[in-house]
């Protein structure tokens, strides 16, 4: 979402608005890194991720005041149905996966030598 943004500020020849966010973006990775380094290996991923969920609601309301035709609620429908879409093909993938896994077999006769090289 941040990236379609990023692209959409850029279409309107504005392209210091997401360099600006970004920059906030840095400064607040750099804060909250260094609040959750305490929680372990969780912290700094957490931490990111917040920092772009926080950087891509400052693009959106920016770019809504750019664009006050911005349809944000068909924008939410649709990405709501996309998501849905790509869950329900990830688990049919996955299931398909472990089933095909599941009758494999795979054999070696004793006698066959394989050449190692390094």
């Amino acid at each position: 979402t941040m990236l379609m943004l990023n692209r959409g500020f850029f279409s309107l020849q504005s392209p210091w608005i997401p360099s600006w966010v970004a920059f906030g973006n840095l400064g607040l990775n750099a804060v909250l890194d260094a609040v959750f380094y305490r929680f372990g290996t969780w912290g700094i991923p957490l931490s990111t991720s917040l920092v772009n969920i926080a950087g891509t609601g400052a693009l959106l309301v920016l770019f809504r005041r750019r664009m006050p035709g911005f349809e944000l609620g068909e924008t939410v429908r649709t990405c709501s149905f996309v998501t849905i879409a790509s869950a329900a093909l990830a688990e049919t993938d996955a299931a398909g996966v472990l089933a095909s896994a599941s009758s494999l077999t795979l054999t070696v006769p004793a006698d066959v030598r394989l050449p190692v090289t390094f």
